[in-house]
């Protein structure tokens, strides 16, 4: 745990249920819920709290923040106030154990972060499980819908895409 304490995750759990704790098992496309409790220990604004998803390899591969959301960030903080956070984040991710990691800050510069004073960073809060999947993946990417066009083309009209050719 690191920061310099003006305000503190003083609790945080996850879950797929109303009941949340320190894991969850979860499945592929499955809603998971994170809250989280922030106890404001010394008079601050600009707060921006974010999780980061990492894996096995202690890989950041999923996150976000409440940089967006004027009820957090928008507002002048006193010691002894309170406030929950709770996100309600889809899993794509492919089967396998993760940890999450929650920090709390304060900046102004929400685009390059050049400002940012860390209260409080908590690595592995949280664990979630992700089960096989019913039906195996083309690949360990993290596989996201696309909208995808086909056209059959006549021979007239091929190649006309600039690029690499084989």
């Amino acid at each position: 745990r690191s920061g310099i304490g003006h305000a503190c995750i003083s609790a945080a759990g996850v879950g797929t249920t109303n009941v949340l704790g320190e894991h969850a098992t979860v499945h592929y496309g499955q809603t998971v819920t994170l809250a989280v409790e922030l106890q404001i220990r010394h008079a601050c604004s600009n707060l921006v709290l974010s999780y980061h998803v990492k894996d096995k390899n202690n890989q950041h591969v999923q996150g976000y923040h409440t940089a967006d959301h004027e009820r957090l960030f928008d507002r002048d903080w006193q010691p002894g106030q309170q406030v929950q956070v709770t996100f309600r984040l889809p899993i794509y991710l492919n089967h396998g154990n993760y940890s999450l990691t929650l920090l709390v800050s304060s900046m102004e510069d929400t685009a390059q972060y050049t400002d940012a004073v860390f209260f409080d960073w908590v690595e592995d809060v949280a664990s979630m499980r992700v089960m096989p999947r019913d039906q195996f993946p083309l690949s360990d990417l993290l596989e996201i819908e696309n909208d995808i066009e086909i056209h059959t083309l006549a021979d007239q009209k091929a190649g006309q895409i600039a690029g690499h050719s084989g």
